[in-house]
Formats: C-alpha cells, structure tokens, sequence
C-alpha cells in the first residue's frame, strides 16, 4: 500500500474484497467488506457492499507482465499485428498506478528490490519486435512500427514528441476521421525497432508531459497521454494468370495496417482530497470534465443499443465531440477497434467513493454490444 493510504493507525483499511472475477467494495468508507457464505456455498451481501463482475482481476503482487499476459492485453496487440485497430485504456482515479501499468519504469528507473519493470506498451513493443526479427529473415515479409505520443491537455491536444520551442507541439495538431478513424494530424511519429526505442520515445514525451504535485500524488499526471504504435506488415505472394498458370512477371503484395493505442488517462479526482487549487484547479476541472463527457458517450451508447432493439425511431445522439478525448477513441469506443479497458483501483476505506465509481463506468463499459472489427488489408498486384 502506499504511505497516504496508511491510517493514522498503522494500517491499510480496505474497503475491497476479491474472490477469482468478482470485486466487493463497501459503499460507506468507514466499514470493511465482510462476506459470508451459506451451505450451498452462495456468497451473502450486506446491505452495504456492492458487487463486481470483470474478466481477470490482479492485486498489488502482479507484475506488470501479469497483467500483460492474463489481461488480453498480448491477444490484443497479437490482433493489431493481424491489421486489426487496437486500443488499451488505463481508467481510475489519481495515483491509483495507471501511468506505472501502461509504461512502466524508464530512463533505468528501477523498482523497490533491484528489479526493472516493463508497461504494457513495452511489452508490446517486446513481442512486436520479436516477430519483426522473423520477418527480416523472409524476404517475402516485411514489418515497421512508428510511434507518435500525444497529450489532451485542459482540451488542447498536444505533440509530445515536437521540440518544446516548436509551434507544432500545439497550433497544428487536429483531430481528422479518415476512413472511420479519428487521427491527430501533424504530429511527430519515430521508427520503432526495438524496446530502446520506444523507451527514448517514452522518456522524451514523459518529460513534455504536464505533472503536478498534488496532496495525493507527488507526480500526478495533468493530461491524457495516447501513445499511437502504427504497424504495417507487407507481405508477398505468388501471382498465377486467369488460366491458373504463375505468373514470373509479376506477384501479389498484401499489406496490413494497424494501430495499437495505449491511452492512459489522467485520473479523477476529489478535489477536496487532492487540495489542488490555482492552475492545479483548472487542470482536474478539465480532467473531470472530459472523463464525464467519456461516462456520458458510454451512456448514449447503451441508450443507442437498447434503442436498436425496440421501436424507437428517433436516433440516439452520442455526444463524441463534447471533449477531444471522446472524439479521439470514436472508433474504439463504437466497436471500429479492439478496446480493452484497465482499471486501477485504491484499496483504501478513505477512496472507497472513487473506486466504486471507476467500477461502475467499468461495469457500463463490460456491458456494451460486443462487435468485431475488421482489419485493414489492401491487395494489389505490382511487377516484380
């Protein structure tokens, strides 16, 4: 646990309880979740305890590479390789570890204990790689991956990666939909071959990205922060003529493209708990406002499949464009890209409100119809 959630004595007073896929959380922060279980092994809930369902739940001993492999976070970045759009979200309030989960310790940081460990998109980037490195041996496969790190920052998106002198880091970045996804164009991308690089990329963007000390986080992250890897796998294969014979002059190229996004959003927060005020106020009215505008799009969404289902013949409005962080994951948001959402919770009785909040939007998100999106393939034949 960490020190602030520690009580005045000595102990972590939780207000959650974990049994497999389940979650139990006390609605009143100064009661424990006590469970009890009759003869035929049902599981009783007080009054005062609310039930979760979700598809993996990991406590404060996982790893990261936990996390990784049992999540479906590797099924996800395995689909991005398949042409298939990707986005992996972290959600919950301030300090609750979601920057840690998506990027982990860089710039040799290390953890308590000597040992280094990797985010998500490291580890993604580690598998990419490692079938990257196949490719190069096949002349007929070729793999590239290019990173762009953005920010939404009190609604103002921003280049991470553009020098900080440079206009473009703000004024000419803008969010476009081409071909059913919403890009940010004008932003800086860098080649991407290995785990180095994309830790350069990290570490460039970490440093531009907007923190502030806050009474709950010494380095709480201000923004959104999108970290796009955009893949394209080239592949060729033999051409035969309309008579079912090869064709020697010429051959079948296939090219995929995917993009593997990892959004880690800023976290909500009680401004009565964080004490933030001046500047620091501005940035969680911001933060809150576009994390409600995140809770509302999902809302409409259901209103709409519900709506699809009945006799209503007025459409269902989906506010997308009330914040550019809603218009930013459009797609991942409407089934056009595969979404997994990570959600980091606070143990602690004193955040029992918030982590029962971040656990209902992840319920209404669980919820939403489920779809499968098809990838992104262009056939063609060329001359040899």
């Amino acid at each position: 646990p960490l020190q602030r959630e520690i009580e005045e004595d000595g102990v972590l007073h939780s207000c959650l309880a974990v049994d497999k896929e389940r979650i139990f959380v006390s609605k009143d922060g100064n009661q424990p979740v006590v469970l009890s279980v009759d003869d035929n092994g049902n599981t009783n809930l007080p009054d005062n305890v609310v039930q979760f369902s979700s598809d993996s739940v990991h406590d404060d001993e996982a790893t990261t590479r936990d996390v990784y492999a049992s999540s479906g976070a590797r099924e996800a970045v395995l689909a991005s390789l398949d042409g298939i759009d990707t986005t992996i979200l972290a959600y919950g309030q301030t300090s609750s570890g979601k920057t840690h989960t998506m990027i982990g310790d860089i710039a040799g940081q290390e953890r308590p204990g000597g040992r280094e460990e990797r985010g998500l998109c490291q580890l993604a980037v580690e598998e990419i790689c490692a079938r990257m490195q196949a490719t190069e041996e096949d002349p007929d496969q070729d793999l590239s991956v290019a990173a762009s790190f953005l920010q939404i920052y009190n609604e103002e998106i921003t280049d991470l990666l553009a020098p900080r002198s440079s206009k473009q880091q703000k004024s000419s970045i803008s969010l476009k939909e081409v071909d059913g996804r919403v890009i940010a164009s004008g932003a800086h991308s860098q080649p991407i071959t290995c785990v180095e690089d994309l830790n350069r990329v990290l570490l460039q963007g970490t440093k531009n990205r907007a923190t502030s000390a806050t009474a709950l986080n010494e380095v709480s992250s201000r923004s959104h922060a999108v970290l796009n890897l955009d893949i394209t796998h080239t592949s060729y294969e033999a051409a035969f003529t309309p008579q079912g014979s090869r064709d020697d002059a010429s051959e079948i190229q296939v090219v995929r493209s995917a993009r593997l996004s990892f959004v880690d959003l800023a976290g909500s927060e009680r401004v009565k708990q964080s004490n933030v005020e001046g500047a620091s106020l501005t940035e969680a009215a911001h933060i809150n406002k576009s994390l409600f505008a995140l809770v509302h799009v999902v809302q409409a969404l259901h209103s709409a499949s519900s709506s699809s289902s009945s006799s209503r013949t007025t459409p269902v409005h989906v506010p997308f464009r009330d914040s550019k962080l809603t218009w930013l994951l459009k797609s991942a948001l409407l089934g056009a890209s595969r979404t997994l959402l990570l959600v980091c919770l606070s143990p602690a009785q004193r955040h029992s409100l918030q982590t029962l909040s971040s656990l209902r939007f992840a319920s209404a998100c669980r919820s939403l119809p489920l779809s499968s999106p098809s990838p992104h393939h262009r056939t063609s034949i060329i001359p040899k």
